[in-house]
């Protein structure tokens, strides 16, 4: 294959699942067309799949025209599928800038991009170990030799412009025999905060509903004479320049059907106050006594589904802080019966999570939580925070009680043997550091939030049959079942997760009288969930 003929329009190169569940390539125009014949973007990756869905956002907005208003928007819902003509002559118009080695303007990358050294691809896979990363979920590294077919680079170079990390210093870089000195490496507009989409029967539901950004007049690189106008402006012209931000400076070297090193450093910076991605939660933060909005991000280990409250909350109109944008454009369909109460939608939560102001990867997640829609209505935005809330409380109690445990389990390591010199000695101090280390080894939160993760997922389903539809409300205290159900699943996994964790302090009668003195039994007031 030709170098020249490799153009992401038409060849096929982004991973999606049919209806049937088969797996098949696309190209750009194939999955917009055929959108509502499959069911999902997917990629092993889940920063691949999310900067997959972020870049057919933005050719899908620029093809349709912009979407100026509701009606606009719920003209193209009702179709059931996306208008191929408009598709068509949108792609046919721009295919010149989609074929990814294009000797002026090659797609996602700075043509006549040279610096002192070329770098193997590997680096446009931020979850790989390369560079200032970790090896955290591969053995890759930057001596060991990959190669990328065509598509696999596409779908990484796409990827690296979303997700690139901040950290190290970036080579000095001559663009068409012109010398620029190139800032530090900075982290890419999806890297900081959860990217959260949803997820509808089909890829064109799912789509459209997250085509929530009226008005946009902002442009996509390929539509710019000058790609790179913008490469050093931090400041967004709109949604469609965020989505298709260009993080990095690359120019891939090509090698008959595969790519192997290419030319890499920093591109255009990223503006940490800006609050414009739709994809993001922006709340306010308390940093160092001071508090700053910011995206809301991922957190090790926790699930996002403690997080869900937060993630789908309203805001209020004057309010800085904001959900992602798919959810205001449904709760406004539903409040036009446009969209069913009854329908239901997955909510995806991807990301990754970074440490250092020399940003090290310590986690990726892509997370799919059921989401009946109707829980988009405050009444029930009210509830699941309670219900998290109950949850957040018990963890505490729970990891209270295991403290005490421990504390006497040590208290009576310190006391004599001899009862009549007990009596007599005043008890000794624990050391705390003996103390704190033993917590971490037995934590039991690990195993009360796995287990409990199950049992919330059936409290979103269940939370729906508690609402009379007929009159707008609760039902009676007697009917409500969600609510009670949750509580007793708390009792059990606290129960549970702090008798396994003391059973590995042993048998001993020393670790059978602090056990016995403390006790496992919890009652909902002791758990703060009456």
């Amino acid at each position: 294959m030709a170098m020249m003929e490799f153009n992401l329009v038409d060849e096929p190169w982004i991973p999606c699942v049919a209806i049937e569940g088969e797996k098949i390539e696309c190209g750009i125009r194939e999955t917009l067309n055929r959108a509502h014949e499959l069911r999902e973007v997917f990629d092993p990756s889940p920063l691949v799949t999310t900067a997959l869905h972020r870049l057919l956002l933005a050719v899908l907005y620029r093809a349709l025209g912009g979407i100026k208003d509701f009606k606009a928007w719920k003209e193209i819902f009702e179709k059931g599928r996306f208008d191929a003509d408009r598709i068509n002559r949108y792609l046919d118009k721009w295919m010149d800038r989609f074929y990814l080695f294009h000797p002026r303007y090659p797609f996602y990358q700075m043509a006549g991009l040279e610096t002192n050294k070329n770098v193997t691809v590997a680096r446009l896979a931020t979850e790989l170990a390369s560079g200032n990363n970790p090896t955290l979920f591969d053995h890759t590294f930057e001596t060991k030799r990959i190669a990328f077919s065509y598509r696999e680079a596409a779908r990484n170079l796409v990827a690296c412009q979303a997700f690139a990390i901040s950290g190290g210093i970036a080579s000095s870089a001559q663009i068409g025999g012109v010398k620029n000195k190139r800032p530090n490496f900075s982290d890419s507009t999806a890297t900081r905060g959860m990217n959260i989409w949803l997820q509808g029967k089909t890829l064109f539901h799912t789509l459209v509903v997250n085509t929530s950004f009226f008005g946009d007049k902002s442009l996509p690189p390929w539509e710019m004479d000058d790609p790179h106008i913008n490469r050093d402006k931090s400041e967004p012209d709109g949604v469609v320049d965020i989505l298709t931000w260009q993080s990095r400076l690359i120019r891939l070297i090509a090698d008959e059907e595969k790519v192997e090193r290419m030319f890499f450093t920093q591109g255009r910076p990223s503006n940490k106050e800006d609050r414009k991605d739709p994809m993001k939660v922006y709340i306010k933060k308390t940093v160092k006594k001071k508090e700053e909005l910011g995206p809301h991000g991922l957190t090790e280990g926790k699930a996002a589904w403690r997080d869900s409250h937060t993630i789908i909350m309203a805001r209020n109109p004057n309010s800085d802080e904001k959900r992602p944008e798919c959810f205001n454009l449904v709760s406004q369909a539903i409040e036009k019966q446009v969209i069913s109460e009854n329908e239901s939608f997955i909510t995806h939560v991807s990301g990754l999570a970074t440490k250092g102001k020399a940003a090290k990867i310590i986690l990726w997640r892509h997370e799919r939580l059921p989401l009946p829609i109707v829980l988009l209505k405050p009444d029930f935005q009210e509830v699941l925070g309670l219900m998290i809330e109950r949850a957040e409380k018990a963890a505490g109690r729970l990891r209270g009680r295991m403290r005490r445990i421990l504390t006497a389990y040590l208290e009576s390591e310190n006391k004599p043997t001899n009862g009549e010199e007990q009596n007599e000695l005043k008890k000794e101090p624990v050391n705390q550091g003996e103390l704190e280390q033993l917590l971490r080894s037995l934590d039991p939160l690990p195993q009360y939030w796995a287990r409990l993760e199950p049992g919330f997922y059936e409290l979103l389903r269940a939370l729906p049959q508690d609402w009379d539809y007929l009159h707008g409300g609760w039902k009676e205290e007697k009917d409500l079942r969600a609510g009670r159900e949750w509580g007793e699943r708390i009792k059990k996994e606290t129960r549970r997760a702090l008798e396994e964790s003391v059973r590995m302090l042993g048998n001993s009668a020393r670790a059978i009288r602090a056990i016995e003195r403390v006790g496992t039994v919890f009652t909902d007031k002791d758990l703060g969930i009456e």
